[in-house]
């Protein structure tokens, strides 16, 4: 954990911490990983806004459609407010960043690629998606938390994108709370 600590690149990160969710093995629970920064006094700020970058890398199969991305920030908008946190475009407010990762199948199970008008055909039963999320304070540059999990999508003979990403939207509603379960701020208690 030490040397995923001081890996400086958020993409560094984000493959780092696929790696170490592979390694874990798949299981039909939800597992989350999750890593608050101990040191972070996480009710020091709580004002958020989102990471506008989302560059491509090449050789990473990142999903994001703007009816994803809209959920994303719905839920996540959901879960911080609940923990006392606030959306905001002022300087200094902490930066929430996502990625979901489409993960195929290996090199050794059979898969094909084929374009198909603007859906891309995938022949295999082996898909996965990683999400991962993670907490960005803008004063440091450092990440303050992440979390990470990794979902099997279900089993067909074909997956068109448009498919991928409507499985995808149906796993957000229930990744996105079971990974705030280890948001190191718990909800607050309304009376």
């Amino acid at each position: 954990w030490l040397i995923f600590l001081q890996v400086p690149s958020i993409m560094a990160n984000i493959l780092l911490l696929s790696i170490l969710l592979l390694l874990g093995g798949c299981s039909k629970k939800t597992q989350v990983y999750s890593q608050p920064n101990s040191a972070y006094d996480f009710n020091s700020n709580k004002l958020f806004s989102w990471y506008a970058d989302q560059t491509p890398i090449t050789g990473v199969n990142f999903i994001s459609t703007p009816a994803i991305d809209f959920m994303i920030k719905e839920a996540v908008s959901r879960e911080l407010y609940l923990r006392g946190y606030n959306l905001s475009n002022r300087t200094g407010s902490l930066i929430f960043h996502h990625n979901i990762i489409l993960n195929r199948p290996k090199v050794s199970d059979p898969t094909v690629r084929e374009e198909s008008s603007d859906s891309l055909l995938f022949h295999s039963s082996k898909l996965s998606a990683t999400f991962i999320f993670y907490l960005v304070d803008p004063v440091t540059g450092k990440i303050v938390w992440r979390a990470c999990t990794i979902q099997d999508l279900q089993p067909q003979s074909q997956y068109l994108s448009e498919e991928i990403a409507s499985q995808i939207t149906s796993l957000l509603e229930v990744v996105i709370p079971k990974i705030f379960v280890h948001f190191p701020v718990d909800p607050l208690q309304i009376t």
